[in-house]
């Protein structure tokens, strides 16, 4: 008998596999190593390259906390009564940059603190060290939050350095000791 709540499907699903996959995938947030299955003999798994990884990992972080700033602000205008959202954007252009200011420091810091890396990054299949080893502390985790911050406000520059530096490190890795690494 299936009780109401109960998440097993109520009759065996099969679904046939061609060929087994390569590289199986996993999210998780968690900061500890994963183990991932060695490849078949002789054959080599495709790893993306550094600067194609931090890319994927930043445009998921973007879109993720642009998605809350719009939520927010579609959320404030509804609640104010207001018909359209530029207006309330126009008419506080300054507290919604702040706003996304915060969520982005907020954003990096908790993950960070928490699980070692922010969503897009566990996509990625990164993960930030302290150069010592380990998951930053929060104070280091805030700290390079607000420097990310900083660095991103003169044209994206601290971020493009990842790009170049041959161990794919941002200027606020750097300054707060931090390090990404490759799970």
């Amino acid at each position: 008998m299936q009780h109401r709540f109960d998440s097993q499907p109520a009759a065996p699903v099969g679904v046939a596999i061609s060929e087994p996959p390569v590289a199986p995938v996993a999210l998780s947030f968690d900061s500890s190593p994963a183990t991932v299955p060695s490849p078949p003999q002789g054959r080599q798994v495709p790893r993306a390259p550094a600067a194609a990884r931090l890319l994927c990992a930043w445009a998921v972080d973007l879109a993720l906390l642009g998605s809350t700033v719009a939520a927010n602000l579609l959320a404030a205008t509804s609640i104010a009564g207001q018909r359209g959202w530029s207006e309330a954007l126009a008419a506080a252009a300054w507290l919604w940059v702040a706003l996304a200011a915060v969520l982005a420091i907020a954003w990096s810091w908790i993950f960070v603190a928490l699980c070692g890396r922010t969503p897009g990054m566990a996509v990625a299949g990164l993960r930030v060290q302290a150069a010592q080893g380990g998951r930053p502390a929060p104070a280091r985790a805030l700290l390079r939050a607000i420097l990310a911050l900083l660095f991103a406000a003169p044209g994206v520059f601290g971020f493009v350095v990842a790009l170049f530096d041959p161990r794919g490190q941002t200027l606020h890795d750097k300054v707060s000791r931090c390090v990404t690494v490759v799970d």
